[in-house]
């Protein structure tokens, strides 16, 4: 899981978070996250989880997929299945 601080007050995890808070989270960060370490190392275990996600949910991706292309392939896919 990837370490970042909070940029804006902001409601994660069930709870409120302060500017200046660090919170670990495993997913695409928004724009209220700034990652603390190593980037590329945070991309890869993002990328990992969401692959995983959708090959749980009987997706066919590309290995060099956009973490963001493939979160939104899979928010769409949840979303036909509740539909």
């Amino acid at each position: 899981m990837a370490r970042y601080r909070v940029l804006e007050l902001s409601y994660f995890n069930e709870r409120i978070v302060e500017p200046g808070d660090e919170v670990e989270f495993n997913g695409i960060a928004g724009a209220n996250l700034e990652l603390i370490g190593d980037a590329q190392a945070a991309r890869a275990e993002t990328l990992a989880m969401l692959q995983a996600e959708a090959q749980a949910l009987g997706l066919a991706i590309d290995k060099g997929q956009d973490p963001a292309r493939l979160s939104a392939l899979i928010a769409e896919a949840k979303n036909r299945r509740t539909n």
